[in-house]
């Protein structure tokens, strides 16, 4: 967690250092409906690879933890915890995903 509270700040700045350059770097402005799902996806797929990255590192870390516990009641405990927090974060995230293509063609379907 100590990884965590010092990664965090750092992630932040970056994203927000990023995010001119993101705004800022489009020759014209919007002009169509599609253009604005364009920019939409291309972000949502940005945040969608950032989360993925995430769950992995939180996965690692709880692999890690569980198996420097030696034998630790109390640091297996957290391990496991958290190990079924990043599994359940990677399940929402899928959802997630996988629930804005049926929205799509249920929208499209009755249009």
């Amino acid at each position: 967690m100590q990884i965590l509270k010092k990664l965090a700040p750092i992630l932040t700045i970056a994203l927000l250092g990023i995010t001119p350059f993101v705004a800022f770097g489009q020759e014209t402005f919007i002009s169509t409906i599609g253009e604005v799902t364009g920019i939409l996806n291309f972000v949502l797929n940005f945040l969608r690879t950032v989360f993925f990255i995430l769950a992995a590192v939180f996965l690692i870390l709880a692999a890690f933890k569980y198996l420097t516990a030696q034998g630790d009641e109390e640091k297996i405990k957290g391990a496991k915890t958290m190990l079924i927090y990043s599994i359940i974060a990677v399940a929402v995230a899928l959802l997630a995903t996988s629930v804005i293509p049926v929205i799509e063609s249920l929208l499209r379907s009755r249009a």
